[in-house]
């Protein structure tokens, strides 16, 4: 599979010579799985495409079938628990866990699992039930990201330090279970933001957090001119019936 994805990105490249890749495309040891690089600058080519005045439909078509094919890394879950492994914001990305139920146990299974490791300064990672699970923990609450089992733990983590830090960002780094509770709808759009359908999107913590923050703005400005609206109205109102007395 690998093959005829780096042959169609060769043939691509000279369409996007103008395109800058970020640093995330540089991975320490290059001989681990290429495949999820070339699946990496597929998804970045097809972002930067979307957006050019030049696009094309059957290259953009092209672009998207990579992503879609195996060689492309995929996120089974990321789980944000609280101390006693219990839900803050989960999001899943798979149907590897049809029920509530199945969710719930394997969120039980692999906090209990994890529970006794030190991963507070930097993230670890273990193989658990088929999958490999990267985490860390700050405070009352602790960071998953769940791949499966061929999937390159270094893209894993990385997806994991950029929601780790996002919410840090957001949070103002008061990173616990109550101020995440509180600010819930931040954490899910910042999910949002990371990954879709299981494909990565996004990896920077800064990008995330700003995309983020504008949904917020967004969403106050809307809230700001309803409630002006209905001001003017509920003014109206009073007024209409003042002059009917």
């Amino acid at each position: 599979m690998a093959a005829p994805v780096s042959c169609c990105l060769l043939l691509l490249l000279p369409l996007t010579s103008s395109l800058v890749l970020p640093s995330s495309f540089l991975f320490p040891d290059p001989r681990r799985r290429i495949r999820g690089v070339e699946a990496q600058i597929g998804r970045f080519l097809v972002r930067s495409l979307c957006t050019s005045p030049d696009r094309d439909a059957g290259v953009l078509r092209c672009l998207h079938e990579l992503c879609l094919q195996d060689s492309c890394p995929s996120i089974k879950n990321i789980l944000l628990l609280d101390s006693e492994g219990k839900r803050v914001a989960v999001k899943y990305y798979s149907d590897d866990w049809p029920s509530l139920s199945a969710k719930l146990a394997f969120e039980k299974s692999v906090f209990t699992k994890t529970q006794k490791t030190n991963a507070r300064t930097e993230a670890e990672i273990v193989m658990f039930d088929g999958y490999i699970v990267v985490y860390k923990f700050i405070q009352d609450l602790h960071f998953f990201v769940t791949g499966g089992d061929d999937e390159n733990e270094l893209i894993l983590a990385t997806v994991l330090q950029g929601f780790f830090d996002a919410v840090g960002l957001l949070l103002r780094n008061n990173v616990d279970k109550r101020t995440a509770l509180e600010n819930l709808d931040l954490i899910l759009l910042c999910l949002d933001e990371i990954i879709d359908g299981g494909i990565i999107l996004e990896t920077e913590a800064s990008v995330i957090a700003g995309k983020v923050a504008t949904h917020g703005l967004d969403g106050a400005a809307s809230l700001s001119e309803q409630t002006i609206s209905q001001a003017l109205a509920t003014a109206r109102e009073h007024l209409a019936r003042s002059l009917l007395k």
